[in-house]
């Protein structure tokens, strides 16, 4: 049986059969996202959920063959639920609210779009927020781990007024990886869209402070959101990335290369009354708004690399992976990778990282075209 339980590792992590299973999970050298996908393959080899207290006993894969050779002799676990697509549809009139720099503004529409994935969340699992706990009653929060935009038109081309809908759909990859396609699009301009795709897995404090989120399940016995079978590729484009195997990231067909080189850095100082969120985390939707400022001080400071005024650009697609979050009163490091302004298109790799202890936060590949009116 440790062959089938080693073939199922290999479908996350390609040198399986020559690792030392009793090694930790650490030396190994095996995060956390590899775990939440090999915990969904033993899930449906053994066509039962793990229990939070089992899986967080686990310290090597040699911990996981024993847990699965006692479920099969007749040990019980926690049932799974039955699923189906949980949707999500909202109308409004764009206002000033959702406005900034004359169109929409970029750091609503993140928070717009995490408030509706997270309500899909709570519809399927049948709970608050707030009531989100894992078997051990720690509080649980959505960790989001990949949001992309991509628009048929920048944000400065949605208008006051104008009338809008914001409506999509989520499905899960077993209970810790949960996927949602949303779009916002114009209802007195069919063309103008934006679709976004977010990835959310859950956390909870492992320590004192926002350095050391820790993945978890949440213990609900309902969910009812949809379990796929494969998991969706844009999940594990995020997993590859993380673990430094892909080269370049394609977005709207330009082509980004992935490089830790920096041409600049600049040091922001976080702003609690607004980068944070009611749980005192760095607030996802935060992370493109700090990387635009820092990039703003670098076009400021460098008039001649683009083609027009950095303010007179406007975000026509980005994608931002998120690898860690920070305390209120560290500090954030932004390095700029790459800046190529060609035509009216300004293309932008940027990442940001905790000044105290040097960990990498985020990832963010940027695509903006010059529109100073819509």
């Amino acid at each position: 049986m440790k062959s089938r339980y080693i073939q199922l590792i290999s479908r996350t992590l390609t040198d399986a059969e020559h690792m030392d299973h009793a090694l930790d999970f650490e030396a190994l050298g095996v995060d956390s996202f590899d775990l939440l996908s090999i915990r969904v393959a033993f899930e449906r080899f053994l066509d039962a959920e793990i229990a939070d207290g089992d899986w967080t006993e686990f310290r090597s894969f040699s911990d996981l063959f024993a847990y699965c050779d006692h479920v099969r002799r007749g040990a019980s676990t926690t049932e799974s639920t039955g699923s189906h697509l949980v949707d999500v549809a909202r109308l409004f009139d764009i206002g000033m609210p959702q406005m900034a720099m004359g169109g929409i503004a970029e750091n609503w529409l993140f928070r717009e779009l995490g408030d509706a994935h997270w309500e899909m969340l709570c519809r399927g699992l049948d709970r608050r927020s707030s009531d989100l706990q894992d078997e051990m009653q720690n509080r649980l929060y959505a960790t989001f781990a990949r949001v992309q935009l991509r628009g048929s038109e920048s944000l400065a081309f949605f208008n006051e007024s104008e009338p809008a809908s914001l409506g999509g759909n989520i499905v899960r990859y077993g209970s810790g990886m949960y996927y949602s396609n949303i779009a916002l699009e114009s209802l007195s301009d069919p063309g103008k869209r934006i679709a976004a795709n977010l990835i959310t897995s859950f956390s909870r404090r492992g320590e004192t402070g926002n350095k050391n989120l820790v993945k978890s399940h949440p213990s609900a016995t309902i969910n009812l959101i949809e379990n796929v079978e494969e998991m969706p590729e844009f999940i594990n484009e995020y997993r590859l990335i993380k673990k430094g195997e892909v080269k370049a990231l394609n977005l709207l067909d330009h082509v980004f290369e992935m490089s830790d080189e920096a041409i600049w850095e600049y040091t922001y100082s976080i702003n609690p009354y607004y980068d944070s969120n009611g749980a005192n985390l760095l607030y996802f939707a935060s992370y493109p708004t700090i990387s635009d400022y820092c990039t703003l001080q670098y076009l400021e400071a460098n008039p001649l690399v683009a083609k027009h005024s950095a303010l007179d650009y406007h975000t026509l697609a980005r994608d931002v992976l998120y690898f860690a979050n920070s305390d209120m009163q560290d500090k954030i490091i932004y390095r700029l990778h790459s800046i190529v302004s060609d035509g009216d298109m300004l293309f932008t790799t940027t990442s940001l990282y905790r000044q105290s202890d040097a960990q990498l936060m985020a990832k963010l590949f940027t695509i903006k075209r010059f529109s100073p009116e819509n």
